[in-house]
Order: structure tokens, then sequence, then C-alpha cells
């Protein structure tokens, strides 16, 4: 057998290979999607009150007790909050769980209008001074709250709404996500085309959620976040920059009824600054200041499960 068959026959295993790897991917999927949507089916045979328990049961037990991702958010509560002691972590760690528990509850078991009567909305006037000027307006949120009832309820509010996601590994699931999401007019923008989606939202005077607290790895820029360097993402503020688009942070805080309240920030107007570097850095850090307080304050809100801070190490330390 000649060289030229040989590469042939390799060629061709490849491409078998491949076809096998995205068969398997597939079908992952798919039982992925179908146990999800039965233990959905089966959870929604349940009155409310015990559905809730059993998803809360479910996080604690498994999320908590077991351990997913509890090592990665004990680490980061120690290092933010030194003064913290173990017990208090643990009970900090216990409570975030459960928050994500009943944030998973409310976007998946619970209709859109029993959200919204669950809802209040402090500031609304920040919202809709920012609005006024029709340039659209950037929602600089974070993994805070009940950060999901935002695609949902300001619809129904009356507002324009248009959030940025990440797609998915699992696209079956993503899509099923996207269309709760969507229920009651809000839009989806791909991240990978977030300016293009942008631009065009703001043409209809819409409300933009933006998620500022992902890590941004190798691609953002290294500033302070609660008091540790961390790589953020410098698109909201380089937008809002050289578009001229108003930014109003914005909280879905969860009350002690674990009812949601929207919570509006005053104005971030870029409209007077010129587009530099500078200025970019001035906007990230009034933004992040501003997440930073409300971690602070509510620390058990946030997502402390995710690696905020893993993008740091792509930045060379700075010379004395």
């Amino acid at each position: 057998m000649n060289s030229q068959n040989i590469k042939k026959i390799d060629k061709r295993r490849q491409l078998l290979d491949a076809k096998f790897m995205k068969l398997k991917k597939e079908l992952q999927n798919e039982a992925e999607y179908v146990l999800f949507i039965a233990a959905l089916a089966i959870l929604k045979l349940f009155p409310a009150k015990v559905r809730k328990t059993i998803v809360l049961f479910l996080f604690d037990a498994i999320g908590f007790r077991i351990g997913i991702r509890r090592k990665v958010a004990e680490s980061q509560i120690a290092e933010v909050f030194p003064i913290m002691s173990k017990a208090e972590i643990k009970q900090l760690v216990r409570q975030v769980y459960r928050n994500l528990g009943l944030n998973v509850y409310n976007i998946y078991l619970t209709k859109a209008e029993d959200l919204y009567r669950r809802s209040r909305f402090e500031h609304k006037e920040n919202l809709e001074e920012a609005l006024a000027r029709k340039k659209g307006v950037l929602l600089a949120a974070g993994h805070f709250g009940d950060w999901e009832a935002s695609c949902r309820v300001l619809p129904m509010a009356g507002f324009g709404m248009a959030v940025i996601v990440k797609r998915q590994r699992n696209h079956k699931f993503d899509d099923y996500t996207n269309a709760i999401r969507c229920s009651t007019g809000c839009s989806i923008i791909n991240m990978n085309q977030a300016l293009r989606g942008i631009l065009e939202h703001t043409k209809h005077n819409d409300a933009i959620g933006i998620l500022i607290d992902q890590d941004a790895g190798r691609h953002g820029i290294l500033t302070d976040f609660l008091g540790k360097p961390a790589s953020v993402w410098k698109g909201t503020a380089k937008i809002a920059l050289k578009y001229k688009i108003p930014i109003v942070p914005a909280f879905a805080f969860r009350d002690k009824d674990e009812n949601i309240c929207f919570q509006f920030e005053k104005m971030i107007d870029p409209a007077p600054l010129a587009d530099t570097e500078e200025n970019m850095l001035h906007l990230l850090k009034e933004m992040n200041e501003i997440l930073e307080e409300k971690i602070r304050r509510y620390p058990e809100q946030w997502l402390w499960l995710h690696k905020r801070w893993k993008g740091a190490k792509y930045f060379k330390p700075a010379a004395d």
C-alpha cells in the first residue's frame, strides 16, 4: 500500500471519527434534555410549595452537601472576607446555593405572571430618565439576586428588553431556556454578535442587560474587583463611550420574603466623556464599585460559585 492510499484511509478514518463524536455529543444532549424535561414534568405534578421545597432540597443536598464547586466558593469568600470564620463561610455558601435554587425554581417552574406579582421596583425613574435620551440603555447587572427574572418581568412592566447571553454546550437546553426568557417579549443577543445586537436594539430604545462580573480571561483588562486583581470585559464601557449609550446599574435583589425588588441606580452618563482608554477605565471602575457595594452588603445573593478571578493569571505583574 503506497503512502497516498494510507493518507486517504487516514482522512476517511478522521472523518468517521468526527462524525461519531458529533453523533455522540448529539445523543448526550438529547439524553440530558429528555431527563431535564421529564424532571420538570414530574415536579409540575406537585403543588407549588412542594415543588419549591423539592428544588431547594436538591440544591442543598447535591450542591452544598456533596459540594459542587463548594470549595471554589469557600476559597473566594475567605479571600474577600478574611475576618469571616469557617462556620460563617459555611453558612454563607449554603445561602448562596439556596439563592441559586430559588433562581432555578423561578425560571423553570414559576409563571411569568406570578413572578411579576411578586416583584416591585425601586428608583424606576433612573431607568426612565436614561431611556428619555432615546439611545437605549445598557443595564449593567451581575450574577446577583435573581438576575434571570429581568428577562420576563421588565417587559411586563412596559420596558423593551434584550439580554446578552453566552451559548451553552447543550443547544437543546439552551433553546428551551431562551424560549422562557423571551416568553414576555425579551430578545436574546448572542455574545458573539453583541455589538451588532446592541446597536440594533438601541434603535428601538431598548434596555439591554449585560452581566459585567464575568471573567474575561486573556481578552479582558486587569482591574480590581472586591480587592483582588480580576480580568474584566471592556465591551460595556467601550460601547457606551463610542456610541454615547447611558448605563444604568441594575439589580434584582431578593428580599426577606423571597420576593424580587428591581433596583435601578443613578445613570452613568458617558455623553460628556471623550472616547479614551482613561475614560473607559473610569466607567469600568464606577460600574464595578456599585456592584461591589451590593455584594459586600448582601454577599449571599452573589454567585460565588463561578471562578471570577481566574483570568488574572494571564496578566504579568507590574514591574516595581
